[in-house]
């Protein structure tokens, strides 16, 4: 069996980035019984622009992630809805934060 990978996707743009560190560092305590992580603060470079960083992330949440943990704001998110859209159309289990 494969084993589980969650993709967290949250607001980030427009928030101060240590607020929204704390808030994705808090999903990865609370899925970490649940399987492995991918927070996109992890794999994103700061240096890199908003489109580099939504094709890496959109890399990983369909080659690696078997679920999607949507934060409390993604609906705030223009990122968030685009990573929903693609783990939908990938067949990938959902998790509401």
């Amino acid at each position: 069996m494969k084993a589980t990978k969650i993709y967290i996707a949250g607001k980030v743009t427009g928030m101060p980035i240590e607020i929204a560190e704390i808030e994705f560092y808090k999903a990865e305590v609370y899925l970490r019984p649940q399987g492995v992580t991918i927070n996109p603060l992890r794999i994103c470079k700061p240096s890199w622009r908003w489109s580099r960083c939504m094709m890496v992330c959109i890399y990983h949440l369909i080659t690696k992630c078997n679920r999607i943990y949507l934060l409390h704001n993604w609906r705030n998110s223009k990122g968030a809805k685009i990573e929903l859209w693609f783990a939908i159309l990938f067949g990938k289990e959902i998790l509401n934060g």
